[in-house]
């Protein structure tokens, strides 16, 4: 048996998601490497569930590069992710 998510979920985790780009800017202003790297690990953990690898396959880009404190990596994940998000329905 497949389990599938129905097209509300996706849209309440893509709500929720938004949130989380407010929250990831904020760390990424005050280079917060912990909070970035938890909500990463979240990401990374639920993107595949909800029909979006690519979030999965670039929070875990930025899980890393949050742990080895790397700006650049990190900030390019974030706008990535930002660019992902308004590019969505």
């Amino acid at each position: 048996m497949k389990f599938e998510i129905g097209p509300d979920a996706r849209k309440r985790y893509v709500d929720r998601r938004k949130q989380d780009i407010v929250s990831l800017r904020n760390a990424q202003k005050s280079r917060d490497y912990e909070t970035i790297r938890g909500l990463a690990h979240q990401l990374k953990g639920n993107g595949v569930t909800f029909g979006f690898p690519e979030v999965t396959d670039h929070a875990r880009v930025m899980e890393t590069a949050a742990i080895a404190s790397d700006t650049k990596g990190v900030d390019k994940e974030i706008d990535w992710f930002d660019a992902w998000l308004k590019s969505l329905p």
